[in-house]
This record gives structure tokens, sequence and C-alpha cells, in this order.
């Protein structure tokens, strides 16, 4: 009810292309205010503290942030907003997602990245187990660790770094899994190069796996009539800046889609069985 009162008089951000405003973005009690400046986002958290105070709910001073997301140098110090002084902050955390005042996944992926080596080091004694069959320790990987790795990777615009290094660490996992080969030559043990590696794997690796995942999402996205299509169209005011443009999520969706041959990947995403084809066919492309 408090964010249904505050959604109707604060607009927020004008999505231009069908006069839709987006302001206030809720999932329970975790609640965010967009706005295009500062007063605009003061307008609406002061909307919320109104409302919330009318059926006796108050803002958490303290897990409550602010942030600014802009290539432009900004001085601007912690926002107040009635009896409240919110944090002025270049992270935070939200729904177990990091978001940057770099508007970048790469940080996330770092977190993604350290979270899924503690996890994997606490069941490395499992994977090197020899009591352990094969099937056991990759289905170990695949519903403890990866999950891990790869939450939230639907929305991840990632470069060939941040690709390279989800690869890495999967492979390095796999190599517990499968141990060292014996040389025939020197009798001694020896590591696994990678492409015998994934012939003993024998599954799509977590790159592809990731695309697999993000193509998927764009199709649910692309067949939704709600707020998040309209802002996967929505164009922002402005101009991009001179030089190499920043790689954003649907410029990587459109890459892949290319890669195999598509141009219009929202009319085919309508078609649920033949976009389940095109997100099978991208696990299929290698490197970017």
């Amino acid at each position: 009810m408090v964010v249904r009162k505050t959604q109707k008089k604060y607009g927020g951000v004008n999505l231009e292309e069908n006069r839709r405003q987006c302001g206030v973005l809720a999932y329970a009690d975790d609640i965010i205010i967009l706005g295009s400046d500062s007063q605009e986002v003061k307008a609406g958290t002061k909307e919320l503290i109104i409302n919330s105070k009318d059926i006796g709910l108050q803002i958490n001073e303290g897990k409550t942030k602010y942030m600014v997301i802009s290539r432009r140098e900004n001085h601007e110090e912690n926002l107040e907003v009635e009896n409240y002084k919110f944090e002025r902050v270049q992270n935070f955390k939200y729904l177990g997602v990091t978001i940057n005042s770099k508007n970048n996944n790469h940080d996330e992926i770092k977190i993604r990245l350290t979270a899924a080596n503690k996890c994997y080091y606490g069941v490395t004694s499992i994977l090197k187990s020899k009591q352990v069959s094969l099937k056991s320790k990759i289905t170990i990987y695949k519903v403890i660790i990866r999950p891990v790795l790869l939450y939230a990777c639907e929305t991840w615009p990632t470069t060939k770094g941040d690709e390279d290094k989800l690869a890495i660490l999967e492979r390095r996992i796999l190599r517990i899994i499968f141990g060292p080969k014996i040389n025939n030559m020197t009798q001694q043990y020896e590591k696994r190069n990678n492409i015998e590696i994934q012939q003993l794997y024998k599954e799509p690796d977590i790159v592809a796996v990731l695309k697999n995942r993000r193509m998927a999402w764009a199709g649910h996205v692309w067949r939704s009539n709600v707020l998040m299509k309209e802002v996967l169209k929505w164009k922002p005011q402005g101009e991009r800046p001179l030089g190499r443009p920043k790689q954003r999520w649907i410029d990587k969706v459109e890459k892949n889609l290319a890669e195999i041959g598509i141009r219009d990947g929202e009319t085919i995403a309508q078609d649920r069985d033949r976009w389940k084809q095109v997100c099978v066919a991208v696990m299929g492309l290698n490197g970017l």
C-alpha cells in the first residue's frame, strides 16, 4: 500500500516512448527510489516517508543509501530528506546483487568469483575423495558451486576478460574432480590440458551456460508486457561519449544473435519453442 501510494504521487524517470514513468521499484520491503537528479530523489523519498508514517512504519536510516550514477564528476555528499540523512555510497547490494556508480558488472563478477571460490574450498575434500563417484562430484559442482558463481548472470553484459575468469575457475574445479593423468613416457602425474578437461566433462562450459541463460532472459523480457520491456527499449536523454561505446546488455544479446544469423530476436522470442532452439544454438558459440 505504501509503495502504491508513493508511485501514484511520485513520477520518477520518464520513459518517453510511451509516456510512462519509473520512480519506485520494490520487492517486499527492499525499495529503490529513482530520479533524474537529487531533487527528484528527495521528492520521491519524502513521499515514501510520509506514506510510511501514515501506517506506523519508519525508514531504516542506517540501511538506506544514496547513489549517483553519472559520467560527470559529482561532489554531492549525503542526501538529507525531512529529519533523515542518507549516506552517499559508490555501491550497494540489492536482492543479492552489487550495483555500483560506474554502472558495470565487473565488481559483481569479482564478488561472484570470490563467493564461488569459498564454496569450492568448502567441498574440496569431497571433490578429491576417491570414495565419491565422478558423477556425484560433477553434480556437487553443478548444484552447489556453479549457482553461486552464476547468480543473476542473466543480466551481465560480459567482456572477454569476464568470461575468461569464469572459465578459469571452472577448469580449476574440474581438474580437481577428474584428477591428474599419468604420462606414459615418464610415468609421472601431470595436469590435464583444457581440451582434455572439456572432453571428460562432456557438457557445455560455464560461458556457454551463461550465454544460454542470458538469451533465455532476453526472450522472457521481449515476451513481457510489463515495465522491464519498456525500460529495455527506453533511450535516455543525452549523447553517448566519444570513442568506443560501452557495451550494453542488449548489445551483447544482439551480437550473439547475429553470430547465429538472427536479426530480429524480439519477433522470434514470441514463439517459445523456437526461442528455446535459439538458446541452445547460442551455447555453441565460442569466445565472444
